[in-house]
C-alpha cells in the first residue's frame, strides 16, 4: 500500500503531513514492477492536482507537494517515504494559474502544470524544504 497526500507548502511547516484528501492505492501480488510504477504516477498525478485546487483558493507560495507514506495515516514525517515539490518553474505556471483571467486561460494552465514532473525529495532533506518555504 501507497498513499499519497495532497498538501500546501505551509503545510511542511507542520510536526506531521497533513492527512487531507489522501490517495491510497494497494498494489496487487504478481504485478510487475512497470505496471507498479504506472499506478504509483497515476496517484501522484491526481494528489499534484488536489495539490493545484487548494493552492488555487491559498496566499502562500505557488509550489503543488505531495507526501508519500507507506502507511495510510503517518504519526509523523518520519513515516514518509518522499515528498514531492514543484521547481521555480512550474511554480511561475502555477502563479499564473491563480491570477488566469479567464477559465480558457486556466484551463490551458492547468494542462501544463499537469504535464509537469515534479522534484522528489527523500524525507530527510525536510529540513532544506521548510528553508525554501521559511519555516
Amino acid at each position: 500500500m501507497r498513499t499519497f497526500f495532497p498538501l500546501l507548502p505551509g503545510d511542511l511547516c507542520a510536526d506531521r503531513p497533513k492527512l487531507r484528501g489522501p490517495i491510497t492505492i494497494e498494489v496487487p501480488e504478481g504485478l510487475k514492477d512497470e505496471a507498479i510504477d504506472e499506478l504509483h504516477e497515476a496517484a501522484l498525478d491526481e494528489a499534484a492536482f488536489l495539490s493545484l485546487a487548494l493552492l488555487m483558493d491559498d496566499g502562500g507560495p505557488s509550489r503543488r507537494v505531495v507526501a508519500v507514506s507507506d502507511v495510510d495515516s503517518p504519526a509523523g514525517w518520519s513515516e514518509c517515504a518522499a515528498i514531492y515539490v514543484d521547481d521555480v518553474q512550474v511554480a511561475q505556471l502555477v502563479k499564473r494559474a491563480r491570477n488566469a483571467g479567464t477559465q480558457q486561460e486556466l484551463d490551458e494552465l492547468a494542462q501544463l502544470i499537469a504535464q509537469s514532473t515534479m522534484d522528489w525529495y527523500d524525507v530527510s532533506e525536510l529540513t532544506d524544504l521548510r528553508s525554501l518555504f521559511d519555516c
